[in-house]
């Protein structure tokens, strides 16, 4: 079983209009909300810019934040242990975040590149391809799409399996 680790948080439009992604392209970030998030709680953006933050209180500030406002819902963003393990010995990475399991629904995977979070599933490099997220049980579905997505878009690589989880606000 491949083990995720949470690498960040994104504020995004709920319900939406589009597919689930980790791409702000496809499903639209809730900027206004992302922007007093920053600014009221002091949270700072990391490489990948999400909402960065290890401690649990921040993470609760946050998810208060993003319920006091209708049409937003709070995602966090997970990558394979193994590939944050691998970004932190060349420096990219200085923590990880622990997510209460309880809180969290998750929404599926999203196959996209690690530096911006583009997904394939919405470029026009596939045909006849899917659009939505991959659910845990095809993992390895999601898996080998990554490795046929650093061929074809070799300029977006590397591409990695992301992990999506929600919290279920009471405005959702």
């Amino acid at each position: 079983m491949i083990e995720f680790v949470c690498v960040g948080f994104d504020i995004r439009v709920w319900p939406t209009e589009n597919y689930f992604s980790a791409d702000a392209t496809v499903w639209p970030q809730a900027e206004h909300l992302y922007d007093r998030a920053k600014s009221e709680l002091g949270l700072e953006e990391n490489c990948f810019q999400l909402l960065q933050t290890e401690k649990q209180k921040d993470i609760e500030l946050l998810q208060n934040l993003v319920e006091q406002v209708p049409g937003a819902i709070l995602v966090a963003f997970e990558i394979p242990l193994a590939v944050f393990n691998a970004c932190q010995q060349i420096g990219q990475y200085e923590a990880s975040i622990q997510l209460d399991k309880h809180n969290w629904k998750e929404l599926g995977f999203d196959v996209c590149d690690l530096n911006g979070f583009f997904s394939i599933l919405h470029m026009d490099v596939l045909t006849n391809a899917r659009v939505d997220l991959f659910s845990r049980d095809e993992l390895t579905d999601a898996l080998v799409l990554s490795q046929a997505a650093n061929i074809l878009v070799s300029t977006h690589m590397p591409f990695v399996v992301v992990g999506l989880k929600i919290v279920e606000l009471k405005n959702s």
